[in-house]
C-alpha cells in the first residue's frame, strides 16, 4: 500500500493585517504485508510500514525567528496471527510499533487557542491485543451468532498532550510514558 497526505496552513488577521507564513506538511506511507499459512488453520501476516514526514513554516509577518522545518522517517513493522481451534474458533493476537506523529496544529498552532510547538517529538510505542472470536451462521431461526472478546494494550513513550500555558491558550507537550490496557466484549445474532 502506498499513501500521501498533504496539509497547509496559513491565516491573515483582518484587524491587524498581518498574516502568517504558509505551514505545511506531507506525510507519505509505503507498507507490506503479506498473508500465509505454514500450518493448516494457522494464518500469519507480517507487514512492515516506512513513514516520512517532512513538516514546513515560514515566520509570521514582523517575527523574530526564521522559517523551521521537521523532517522524520518511522519504521513500523507488525505481526498478526490467527488460529482456527476449533470449528468456529479463532484464537488471534497482534503486536507491533506504532508512531503518532505531531499534526501541523501541534507543531505550528492554529493562531488563537492552540500555541504550536515545533519541538514535539513523536509517540511512539508498542501496541498489542489478544482475543477470541466464535463464529456460528447457518440457517434456520438462528442464522448468524458471533461472539468477540478480546485484550488490548499500549505502552507509549512521550505521549503528547496539550498543557494549558495561560489562560485562554493551550500548548502540546511531550508531558511523560503512558500505560494503557483494557478488555472488549461483543455478541451479535441474526
Amino acid at each position: 500500500r502506498a499513501g500521501v497526505r498533504y496539509e497547509s496552513f496559513s491565516s491573515r488577521e483582518l484587524l491587524q493585517s498581518t498574516k502568517s507564513g504558509p505551514m505545511w506538511q506531507v506525510r507519505t506511507e509505503l507498507g507490506a504485508q503479506h498473508d500465509f499459512e505454514p500450518w493448516p488453520r494457522l494464518l500469519l501476516s507480517p507487514a512492515l510500514r516506512v513513514e516520512l514526514h517532512d513538516s514546513r513554516y515560514e515566520p509570521d509577518e514582523g517575527a523574530t525567528t526564521g522559517a523551521g522545518s521537521v523532517d522524520e522517517q518511522y519504521w513500523s513493522p507488525s505481526l498478526g496471527a490467527r488460529l482456527l481451534t476449533l470449528p468456529g474458533l479463532f484464537v488471534r493476537a497482534n503486536v507491533g510499533r506504532y508512531v503518532r506523529p505531531p499534526d501541523i496544529g501541534e507543531l505550528f498552532g492554529d493562531r488563537g487557542a492552540v500555541v504550536g510547538n515545533p519541538r514535539l517529538r513523536s509517540e511512539s510505542g508498542l501496541n498489542a491485543d489478544a482475543g477470541l472470536s466464535y463464529l456460528l451462521a447457518g440457517d434456520g431461526a438462528l442464522s448468524l451468532l458471533r461472539l468477540d472478546a478480546a485484550w488490548f494494550g499500549a505502552w507509549v513513550e512521550d505521549l503528547i498532550a496539550y498543557v494549558q500555558s495561560s489562560q485562554s491558550t493551550v500548548r502540546p507537550e511531550n508531558v511523560d510514558d503512558a500505560r494503557i490496557q483494557g478488555a472488549e466484549a461483543s455478541a451479535r445474532a441474526r
